[in-house]
């Protein structure tokens, strides 16, 4: 067993390590790095991202502090590198090298604490993950492989566990978190209220038929519900199977199904049941809610969801919709005739958009032309009567736009210091003023009250916040909050608040009443709603849910609203211990005293080796799955910054061989060079010595290679286009026969200019291949100082992507 277990394992470790020498992208090439480096940090990031790192370190010491106790762990260093200049608010853990990388740029979500805190707890407890699996045969490893060593052992670990583990940190260990958010399981909610039983594979492995949550949440039910009911320790335990025995197959599927005596289908079963008999427990009345018939009856079986929807006075509804089978669009549906027209279809939406009867703002991603981590969120418009789409706002990080007036539009502006502002634009792009926003306020939504006035809700240490600012004064006045609640969908109408938030495991409708400073409850929906907006006669219209989507619907409110009581904290989908615990986590203390910001040298830091191995194969080809292993040796290096990758290695195939590799990624152009002498020998091609099968000489084999590629990201909206042009330079030894001179020529020079051009239409979920798109690439190989034996090689490729039947 031990044998056959090892061979295996053996086989798949370079199949997997691919994934570890992962390169996400580089931050412009005029960036300046600095640091914060004590015992217990290590923080990267952007000279004019230095209020964002100190903010950061408070949230990483308290994560550290309570992520690693569930694992039976102490803190330890790890770099971490911020990126302050992207939108896609996102964060990762890699181990080869090792490394935290976040973007600092807060998620327009929901969750009512700073973005720093929910990210850190988040990805420490990857770290704590990735670091516990360094015991055992994986830390003998790491002394033959390195740091990679780790990153295999991750591989062994399913990615729902990991997801899952860590949003249950991030839920447990704060007071916001995805596991206190109804949208986050809201699918189980109501599949489980109308729908036969889903198999558990379907909801492990997903669906092209039926909309299934994606392994965050499939991750959460399963950890969460372990936690609950058994304890944490049978996780632990099956981390500690996989770095003891990996030799057996599955290693931590078969250490939890022996501690659980059941198997991991059974298990989530039964927390489906477990949460099917907490949300069955609570009444629901729609009697005030108004779902409108918008779908004709060959789409009932399909999983479409109509967002943002917008009644208009002619009997209409523009909406973005949303399905598997196609890409979002933004449509109009005539009540009357159930008839579709689409308006147009926006790039990715990057906020919720505003409509009303004559226009659509929306904010929407924009990729930088060469910069991974360049990247933008601009205002667009769309005028319905005239079919006319226009970009307000070139480059710059600007949410949530909101007419104000006619001519001036309101919009949430983030800047790479991590500044919150409201600003106001005029309709050519220009900024007219920019409103500050308090420290420690993280704007994440707003909403227009009228011409003079706005609503916004804002993050913080203390909870969320509903403020109404006045436009002229500069002043605001505090609605609501700070409480630690799932609060979002804010609207003005009657002279109140409106606004969701998570009650009862469901997302429903609440109002504020001004004047007695209260709460009331406006809905008890079924499966919860949300999107919801004014339409053009003040009506409240929201996106109902069930399981096969979302339906416009119409909300009647009435002024004899009962005052109900809500809670300062809410309970996750799974609790077990008293909220108050956690109180004293809610304020991190101000330390900076001991934080020295030093200048980060990048000629210094250009080189990290981190992993290496017994066995001789080229990492930045194994990334592109071109696997060439021999015996030998292997170093291997990557920067934190990602922008120099290299390695250098012995092998012995035919005969010794040495070889080297750099790609150097710091400046506009990617540059790649690779050195390889021996392994096998130098070819003979053509003349007397040629038969029908290789030839070979007796000296080793000699080539190197330069390649400069110049990446161009063209559009990013609805269309995606790419354009890379490229000029590689290779020599190799090889004896070539002279067939005008009758004799051998050694040594071939070539130069290879070429380009590939990609263009494609976004895709919806069930789409393999894009519904649009073209693909084009052209090269000319040349041999300058062989024309008379070698001419020239002109090649093109084409593929054009077309609907199908």
């Amino acid at each position: 067993m031990k044998r056959a277990g090892f061979a295996i394992l053996f086989a798949c470790i370079f199949s997997q390590s691919y994934s570890q020498f992962y390169v996400n992208g580089q931050e412009p090439i005029n960036t300046e790095w600095k640091e914060i480096k004590n015992d217990s940090l290590h923080i990267i990031f952007p000279a004019n991202a230095e209020s964002t790192a100190k903010k950061y370190s408070l949230h990483q010491n308290y994560a550290w502090q309570t992520v690693t106790t569930d694992f039976n762990q102490n803190p330890f260093k790890l770099p971490v590198i911020l990126h302050n200049n992207s939108i896609l608010s996102n964060g990762f853990v890699t181990w080869a090298p090792k490394r935290i990388e976040l973007v600092t740029t807060p998620a327009m979500d929901s969750d009512p604490e700073p973005w720093l805190r929910t990210l850190a707890i988040h990805e420490a407890r990857h770290a704590v993950q990735m670091n516990t699996l360094n015991k055992g045969i994986f830390r003998f490893g790491s002394f033959i492989l390195g740091q990679q060593s780790v990153g295999m052992a991750a591989g062994m670990v399913p990615i729902w566990f990991l997801e899952g583990d860590a949003v249950y940190a991030e839920t447990n260990y704060s007071f916001g978190g995805r596991g206190r958010q109804a949208s986050f399981y809201r699918q189980y909610l109501a599949v489980l209220g109308e729908d036969d039983a889903y198999s558990h594979s379907k909801w492990l492995l997903g669906s092209y038929k039926n909309h299934i949550p994606n392994y965050y949440s499939y991750g959460y039910m399963m950890v969460g519900y372990t936690n609950l009911k058994y304890n944490s320790n049978i996780w632990v335990n099956a981390f500690d199977r996989v770095s003891k025995r990996p030799y057996y197959i599955f290693p931590f599927r078969i250490s939890a199904k022996r501690q659980l005596k059941q198997s991991l289908g059974k298990l989530f079963n039964e927390s489906l049941t477990h949460c099917d008999s907490i949300w069955s427990k609570f009444p629901n009345d729609e009697s005030n809610v108004m779902a409108l018939n918008v779908r004709t009856p060959k789409d009932t079986s399909d999983y479409i969801q109509y967002q943002y929807p917008h009644l208009t006075k002619d009997s209409t509804i523009i909406t973005l919709k949303t399905s598997l089978a196609n890409s979002h669009s933004f449509i109009l549906i005539n009540l009357l005739n159930l008839e579709e027209s689409i308006l147009f279809k926006p790039g990715y939406l990057t906020h919720k958009p505003f409509v009303n009867d004559t226009l659509i703002l929306w904010s929407q991603y924009r990729a930088g032309v060469r910069w991974e981590y360049k990247n933008y969120s601009e205002i667009w418009s769309y005028n319905i009567k005239t079919k006319k789409g226009k970009r307000i706002t070139n480059k710059g990080k600007y949410f949530n736009a909101v007419l104000i007036s006619a001519n001036q539009i309101a919009a949430i502006e983030v800047t790479p210091k991590g500044e919150n502002y409201i600003v106001l634009i005029d309709l050519m792009g220009n900024i007219l003023k920019a409103i500050p926003v308090d420290e420690g306020l993280e704007v994440k939504e707003i909403a227009k009250v009228d011409e003079d006035r706005i609503l916004s809700r804002s993050s913080s240490a203390k909870g969320v916040v509903v403020l109404l600012h006045s436009l002229t004064t500069n002043t605001y006045q505090n609605l609501l909050g700070p409480i630690y609640r799932d609060i979002s969908n804010i609207a003005y109408a009657d002279s109140s608040l409106y606004f969701t938030m998570t009650e009862n495991y469901r997302e429903q409708l609440f109002k504020h009443l001004p004047k007695s400073d209260s709460i009331a409850r406006v809905t008890s929906s079924m499966y919860g709603l949300s999107n919801v907006s004014l339409s053009s006669n003040d009506v409240i219209v929201a996106s109902l849910y069930n399981s096969k989507g979302s339906r416009p619907c119409v909300i009647h409110t009435t002024d004899k609203q009962e005052y109900y009581p809500i809670e300062k904290f809410s309970k996750p989908l799974f609790h077990a211990k008293d909220l108050s615990v956690n109180s004293s986590y809610s304020n991190p203390k101000e330390e900076d005293g001991n934080l020295t910001i030093q200048n980060r040298s990048s000629l210094k830091s250009l080189f990290n080796l981190h992993s290496w191995a017994p066995v001789y194969y080229n990492p930045i080809e194994l990334v592109k799955g071109n696997i060439e292993i021999y015996p030998g040796a292997t170093l291997i290096s990557q920067n934190l910054t990602s922008t120099l990758v290299s390695s250098i290695g012995y092998s012995y195939n035919k005969t010794h061989g040495l070889h080297s590799h750099i790609e150097w990624m710091g400046w506009f152009p990617k540059i790649s060079a690779g050195f390889d002498y021996g392994n096998t020998y130098a070819r003979i091609n053509g003349g007397p010595l040629a038969s029908p099968f290789p030839f070979y000489s007796s000296k080793p084999k000699l080539s190197g290679n330069i390649t400069l590629r110049l990446p161009f990201t063209l559009s990013s909206g609805n269309v995606v286009t790419t354009l890379n042009i490229a000029t590689q330079y290779l020599y190799e030894n090889t004896k070539v026969w002279d067939y005008k001179n009758e004799l051998y020529q050694n040594g071939i020079n070539t130069i290879e200019p070429y380009f590939s051009l990609l263009s494609y239409t976004r895709m919806a979920h069930r789409d393999i291949r894009p519904r649009l798109g073209a693909q084009l690439f052209g090269s000319i190989n040349m041999v300058p100082s062989k024309e008379n034996t070698l001419g020239n090689i002109i090649s093109t490729r084409t593929r054009v992507y077309l609907p199908g039947l």
